[in-house]
């Protein structure tokens, strides 16, 4: 699946929060993410704009690998996900076929959905929270930002970890 998103820094959380609601957004989840990046020693999946994830999400853990794809509007990745059951197991079986954690950054997440785009509030500690809006085409993602009152023009389509380079905590 193709995801296509950007991110809204400095957002007032309760204010996005109404914004959501009253377009008919349905909170999804509330919770602690952890997620957990891997590379080959070589660093070869990040040469290649690859990324492999593991994610604690609440009490599920999902397995990803992202191939990035150039669009200067909005990241844009091919996207296959499947749900493991054990963090821990899948990250020491990772770990044995000599990969590598190269980031782990705990944040805090509120999720909401519509029929077209998803819309993440996210948390650092020590940061403030951004918007994340994602859609599976270009044209939806657009329309989610403008339900919004937001323009595409104020948004940014950056990596969470061009997020943390932005804010000098990477």
């Amino acid at each position: 699946m193709e995801e296509v998103e950007v991110k809204f820094l400095e957002i007032n959380k309760a204010e996005i929060i109404g914004k959501l609601e009253s377009i008919g957004a349905k909170k999804v989840f509330e919770g602690r993410i952890v997620p957990s990046f891997f590379d080959y020693p070589d660093d070869s999946l990040r040469k290649k704009d690859q990324i492999l994830r593991l994610r604690k999400r609440g009490d599920e853990t999902e397995l990803a690998f992202k191939q990035k794809k150039q669009y200067p509007e909005a990241k844009v990745a091919e996207e296959t996900e499947l749900n493991v059951d054990d963090f821990e197991t899948m990250r020491q079986i990772l770990l044995r076929l000599g990969m590598k954690e190269v980031a782990r950054k705990p944040k805090q997440r509120i999720s909401y959905a519509t029929e077209h785009a998803h819309y993440e509030i996210d948390t650092y500690e020590g940061l403030p929270p951004y918007l994340e809006v994602e859609a599976e085409s270009f044209e939806d993602l657009k329309k989610a930002v403008e339900r919004l009152g937001f323009s595409m023009k104020d948004s940014k389509p950056w990596s969470g970890r061009q997020l943390l380079k932005h804010y000098d905590k990477e």
